[in-house]
This record gives C-alpha cells, structure tokens and sequence, in this order.
C-alpha cells in the first residue's frame, strides 16, 4: 500500500503547489518579504490518477479564516476512491476501497514571526494515521532573509485485510528551511528535512522472490532519510516567474534520488488566463536489500518495486483563470484551474513477471479545482 499512499500524498500537495506558486508570483515582484497569516481562502478540488490499471478519484474542500487579525484558522477534508488492479495486486483480487483525510490548523502572527500548528488524521480499511505538526518562521533583516523550522510527530497503525495484524509505526521529521531575497528579480530556497521511522515498515501485500518461489519479506524496522532541496525563482516580466527546483534525498535502506522541476508560468495575451508548465524529472537507486530474483535469502529482502531502480519523466499543464471580475463584490480573489500531468515509469530492476522484461508504464492525473479568496 506505501506507493498508492505516496501517489495520494502527490494528489493532495498538489494543489498546495498551485496555491504557493500563485502566491510566489506576487512575492516575486517585491524587494522585501513581510510575513503574514495564510490567506483567507476556500478551495474545492477534483483528482484522478490513472497508471499500470491503479485508479485514484478524489475530491478535496478547505477553508481558512482569519480571527482578530492574528490568527487564522483552517480546515480540510479529503476523500479518496481507490481501484487497484496494479502489477502488485495482480495475483490477488482487485482492490477497492475508500479513505478520507481530515485535517485542522491554526497560525498566529506576531510582530515577524509566524507560529503554525496543524493535526490531520487519515483512515482507510487497513491503515489509520494521526500527524501532529509545529512550525516557526521568522523574518529578518527587513525582510530580506526569512528561516523556518517544523517538526511533525505521527502516530500509524498498520494493519492487513482479512487478518488481524495491528502494529504501530512512529514517525518523526524535523524541517529546517531559509528564504532569501538575492535581488529584485531573484529568490532563493533552501530547504533540509530529517526522516525518522520506526516500526512495522514493510507492505505486508508485497513478497519477495527467491530462487522464482515466493517469500515473506522482511524489512529494517527503522529508517532514517535525508533530503536537501534549493530552489532559484527569477521574476521575468509582469506576472511571469521561472523557477528551478533541486531535491537530494538518502536514507539508511542505500537508497539515493534525485529529483529536478522547472516551472514557467506566464499570462496569456487574454489578461485572465495564465499557463504553468513544468517538466520534472526523478532518478532513484535501489535499497540495499531489494532484489529482483534473488538467489540466496537475507536477513532483510524486498521485492516492492518502490525499493528498485527507476527513473520517471514527468511533463504538466496547468490553466488558470481569473473569475473575480465577474463575482465582485461577493469574493477578492476567484480563480479556476483544469491541469494535466503526464508521469512516464521506467523501472530498471524490476520485471513484469507476465514478461519477464522491464516494467514499465504511464499514469495520467487530472486535476480541476476552484479557489475563493475573501
């Protein structure tokens, strides 16, 4: 189940990412950075993933406010459809099921520092996660130079249908993160995250291979990552930024990736539409233990295709309109998004075992979502 939950994730960060890149293009015009409460905004999103006969259908409502001038409070829900027939479900029966994500948050501002807590809880048939999180930021020197940090603690449980498994998994991940204006027309990011793991960490769904039988396999209980990120933001003309992202991340399992985005985001002659494009790119290692076929048995073993080696391309649209002149006075801010994303999977070490080649394969996501700022 870890790379349906990581497919999930993708979905629900995504429209953040929309909603951050749209705030960049107004921070990018600005020689100084000034913290402020999150806006007060609502959005409501429609998603579907389609790749290797895995489907994902979900839908997504938020909504934040601010109190007293110094505090802002949110909410969101998501809800999840999932039909899996993907290579790793194909000896079994397809499976089907749904998982909803709620979550809360609150900021409060005072003088140049912003103070955030957020808790969601996510529940599906055989997995059930609770995220608590803290981050600061603080602005200084005038603005020019703002650092932050966050710490999330989470509480999973990880269980197994038609079974009586119930173990617990404890996660923990400290940010530590610098924004710096380096001129009128650039910014720079620097980011760093520690991963820790700790528990039942395999997918009791996914095997292993050896000799062509099957095994049970076994994974390290713990697993601590790395990741180091750095971004450029340059501001080109009105209302058009170009931005190049930068991701290093290992673990203890010898797994390394790396990962490399640019954004363009440009207004179309129409003053109402703006177009984002981003090309993305991602190469992984394999983890220590993975083996395709193995030939003898290890302590640790895994055939869990997230664990090989593999590289995805991945190439997006983005469309957005400006409806706010057509519902004044009634909202600030209206605007309405359609994106497409195509990710191409090529999997180095990992077989198809109806072939025996290389697995490979492509997933489409479409995205629709709207956004209200008041």
């Amino acid at each position: 189940m870890a790379i349906q939950r990581c497919l999930l994730d993708e979905l629900r960060n995504s429209l953040c990412q929309q909603a951050l890149l749209s705030a960049l293009l107004f921070m990018a015009s600005l020689q100084v950075h000034a913290l402020e409460l999150p806006s007060q905004q609502s959005a409501l999103a429609f998603n579907f993933y389609s790749g290797d006969e895995l489907s994902i259908d979900s839908q997504y409502l938020s909504a934040r406010t601010h109190v007293f001038d110094q505090y802002s409070l949110g909410a969101s829900f998501q809800h999840d459809s999932v039909n899996d027939a993907s290579i790793d479900f194909r000896h079994q029966a397809t499976y089907v099921e749904d998982r909803d994500t709620a979550a809360i948050n609150g900021a409060y501002l005072y003088e140049s520092s912003l103070f955030e807590m957020s808790f969601a809880h996510r529940e599906e048939s055989d997995y059930e996660a609770n995220t608590l999180s803290f981050d600061i930021s603080q602005s200084v020197l005038s603005g020019l130079t703002t650092w932050h940090m966050g710490y999330s603690r989470a509480w999973d449980t990880l269980g197994k249908r038609d079974s009586n498994l119930d173990e617990e998994i404890n996660r923990h991940k400290l940010r530590l993160g610098l924004t710096q204006v380096l001129s009128r027309q650039w910014n720079g990011y620097f980011n760093y995250e520690l991963m820790s793991d700790n528990g039942r960490l395999d997918n009791p769904y996914i095997g292993a291979i050896i000799n062509d039988a099957s095994v049970l396999a076994h994974y390290p209980s713990t697993r601590i990552g790395h990741a180091f990120s750095a971004s450029l933001l340059q501001y080109l003309r009105r209302n058009t930024v170009a931005k190049l992202h930068y991701r290093y991340f290992r673990d203890s399992w010898d797994i390394q990736a790396h990962s490399l985005t640019l954004n363009y985001t440009a207004p179309l002659r129409n003053p109402f539409w703006h177009l984002d494009y981003h090309v993305r790119g991602h190469r992984q290692s394999a983890a220590s233990f993975y083996s395709n076929n193995a030939d003898q048995f290890t302590r640790y073993i895994s055939r869990d295709k997230k664990h090989s080696s593999f590289y995805d391309m991945e190439i997006g649209l983005n469309a957005r309109i400006d409806l706010s002149p057509w519902f004044a006075p009634l909202v600030q801010k209206l605007h309405g998004n359609i994106a497409y994303t195509a990710i191409f999977y090529t999997y180095l070490n990992y077989s198809d075992p109806r072939t025996d080649k290389a697995f490979a394969f492509r997933a489409d996501v479409f995205q629709c979502y709207i956004t209200a700022g008041f």
